[in-house]
């Protein structure tokens, strides 16, 4: 069933997620990140250009941070948000103070430390495949 394929996909693709950090950086993913519109968008494509606009941002600063970001729709439908797990070489504390620098003039943001890399794995991917538009990607191919 198209269900049972969905369980699995989700299955597999948290578990990817889970892993990538330690089989490409040798570590945990550091940083949770939670990010929202002031104003409500719709557009995977306009979501993508704003991400990119952070991480080049960021990358300005000479920090390195690579990750995967998920997109969503809220409940109601009506706009769309992201979650970012990131890893860099950095200390966290350049990395969340840019990310908040950047992303004030957007919306809003929750950074949190990763203290459960299965657990935030998990998160990210539940609501993949609800609309066409909550789907994942690495920040590095924006």
């Amino acid at each position: 069933t198209n269900n049972m394929n969905d369980i699995e996909y989700k299955t597999e693709l948290s578990s990817f997620i889970k892993n990538y950090p330690k089989l490409n950086y040798n570590e945990e993913w550091k940083l949770f990140v939670s990010l929202t519109y002031k104003s409500p968008i719709y557009s995977d494509v306009l979501g993508r250009k704003k991400l990119k606009g952070m991480m080049n941002h960021i990358k300005r600063k000479k920090i390195d941070c690579k990750g995967i970001f998920c997109n969503e729709l809220d409940s109601n439908l009506n706009s769309l948000h992201h979650h970012l797990l990131l890893h860099s070489n950095k200390p966290i504390s350049y990395l969340k103070d840019e990310i908040w620098n950047y992303w004030k003039y957007n919306g809003w943001c929750d950074i949190q430390n990763v203290k459960d890399n299965e657990s935030v794995s998990i998160y990210i991917t539940k609501h993949l495949g609800k609309t066409n538009i909550n789907d994942w990607d690495f920040l590095e191919l924006l």
